[in-house]
């Protein structure tokens, strides 16, 4: 299976450190936005949503196709190792996890699925998944003007997010089973109210025991994202890609 990853940033500088660790990945950027008046947060979804069109159009539904925030995020491993770790996780879609539940709390937390796992909710900046389940979940949110889907209690709020479009579809399918979250870490290490040189040592998720393939250095761990693509090592490992 091929991988096809998307990414949106109105300001190509932002960007640089993301196109960086895709070249040492050996993983190559489809990249929008660039100079693009910024227009909200559903941009990202509409985005993607073409992309997948383009994707299934030129190469078929056997494809795997992945977005990232533009600003804030790192590739670590190479494609071959990100799409072993999509298939070891046994769904078509699977979204990546965070320990903070955002932007809304009243009249979602109690829809989620009950857990133990800390890193337990939605965060929409990174995911991964067929072709054809990650377009079915951007249609799904596309229903509404905007992208501005409800939150998950019926409620419309604005301005229209992102993150609350894939929170409220994540909570109306996980109970079918092929779209799933992250909770271990595998592919996406989410790394909000964390120091990625602790929570990454070697490399390995050391809450999860993972060898996380793509960082996001959500929140305030951004700060360490010009020293952490310093550290990023040569893709080949199928192991440790950040040094101690």
């Amino acid at each position: 299976m091929q991988l096809f990853v998307c990414s949106y940033g109105t300001n190509p500088k932002e960007c640089e450190e993301l196109l960086a660790s895709a070249d040492k990945s050996g993983i190559p950027i489809n990249m929008y936005g660039n100079h693009e008046r910024w227009a909200g947060f559903h941009r990202k979804l509409e985005v993607m949503l073409n992309f997948c069109k383009s994707v299934e159009t030129t190469h078929g539904l056997a494809s795997i196709v992945c977005f990232v925030d533009g600003y804030d995020v790192l590739l670590a491993r190479p494609a071959g190792a990100i799409v072993q770790a999509f298939l070891d996780t046994n769904c078509q879609l699977l979204l990546s996890a965070e320990q903070f539940l955002n932007p809304d709390k009243k009249g979602v937390r109690e829809r989620y699925p009950p857990s133990s796992e800390t890193f337990k909710y939605v965060n929409s900046g990174t995911y991964i998944g067929t072709v054809q389940a990650v377009r079915y979940m951007l249609e799904w949110c596309a229903r509404w003007k905007g992208f501005n889907v409800p939150r998950a209690d019926g409620h419309i709020l604005y301005p229209n997010n992102d993150q609350r479009s894939v929170t409220t579809f994540y909570l109306q399918h996980w109970r079918q089973g092929w779209c799933k979250l992250d909770t271990t870490q595998s592919v996406f290490a989410c790394l909000a109210g964390l120091d990625p040189f602790v929570a990454l040592k070697g490399g390995r998720h050391q809450q999860t025991g993972q060898f996380s393939c793509i960082y996001h250095l959500n929140g305030k761990s951004k700060r360490h994202k010009k020293k952490l693509l310093l550290s990023l090592t040569c893709p080949n490992s199928s192991n440790s890609t950040l040094r101690g």
